[in-house]
């Protein structure tokens, strides 16, 4: 089991840019519709507090 002592601590738009580069990789390599993933990240944003939505637009 991981302790959260032995991982270093990231921001949530370092995690998230993770997150979109990694399923970007997914979707090159099994040839998803980048409409479907568009759609996807539109619904994500969404869903999301308007905190955390003013969060990501300051950090960009």
């Amino acid at each position: 089991m991981i302790n959260s002592k032995d991982l270093p601590d990231i921001d949530i738009t370092e995690a998230l840019n993770c997150l979109i580069i990694t399923i970007n990789g997914l979707v090159e390599n099994i040839n998803i519709d980048s409409s479907i993933l568009d759609k996807t990240f539109d619904k994500f944003i969404k869903a999301l507090s308007n905190g955390l939505i003013r969060l990501l637009d300051n950090a960009s």
